[in-house]
């Protein structure tokens, strides 16, 4: 199984460790931005109570990529890397990206922040025998909940310039279909926000709000050639998709 590199804009995992919200380069294992990952990371792991542990966390991300993308993955496959960011990290990355603003994002997100009083593990899947990424998932430490998944696999860098480009409504046709799939939400609940798709010409995020709260609760990325599904959002991860106020 060959991985193809690309550039994507806007993958809340990898804003999250280097800090960044602008479009990156194809990506190498333990490379972002030129920074390596480790040097955001900390430097010891720590423990909390309940805390899942990483075997169970590697097996959960496995099963999901499964599930969603790669019903044909094996573990055997990959190379697994787990990490983790505590709660406090998750906060400080809040303030660090609603910029000078009146509203406290912490505040704001209490109750996403509440789902992960243990934090979140970030589970790197790459192939044995290339040196780049397929999959990152983003898992609730507590209690196995899966925040993100973006595939990395298969996908050209380039945009397929001989096909054409679907339009906003296919997208989130598209982009509902996918929802169907999910066991804890109802696509009844969700409406796509009112703004231009999130994006680069290879790739769209289409961003779901809670009806009522108006709450971002799901963001979804479509490969634009393909017109499929390649990563999701959800909860906490989905906030650092959502364009600041």
């Amino acid at each position: 199984m060959k991985a193809q590199t690309f550039a994507i804009g806007g993958i809340a995992c990898l804003m999250l460790l280097a800090g960044c919200g602008e479009i990156y380069q194809p990506i190498v294992k333990d490379t972002v931005m030129i920074k390596k990952i480790n040097q955001v990371m900390p430097e010891k792991k720590q423990e909390y109570p309940g805390t899942l542990s990483e075997e169970t966390v590697k097996n959960l991300s496995v099963d999901a990529v499964k599930r969603f993308f790669h019903p044909h993955i094996s573990s055997e496959d990959l190379s697994l890397e787990v990490n983790a960011l505590d709660l406090e990290q998750v906060k400080r990355m809040l303030y660090r990206i609603s910029g000078d603003t009146n509203t406290d994002p912490v505040a704001q997100n209490e109750a996403y922040l509440n789902a992960i009083p243990n934090g979140i593990y970030r589970v790197i899947m790459s192939n044995r025998d290339t040196p780049y990424i397929e999959y990152i998932v983003m898992v609730n430490a507590k209690d196995g909940d899966i925040l993100e998944i973006n595939s990395y696999a298969g996908y050209e860098s380039d945009p397929d310039k001989g096909g054409s480009q679907p339009g906003k409504h296919e997208l989130i046709s598209i982009a509902r279909q996918f929802l169907n799939q999910l066991s804890d939400v109802n696509p009844d609940d969700l409406e796509p926000r009112e703004q231009p798709i999130l994006g680069n010409q290879v790739y769209g995020s289409i961003l779901f709000q809670n009806k009522e709260t108006k709450n971002i609760q799901y963001v979804l990325t479509l490969h634009l050639s393909t017109r499929e599904v390649v990563g999701f959002s959800k909860d906490i991860m989905s906030v650092f998709l959502a364009p600041v106020p």
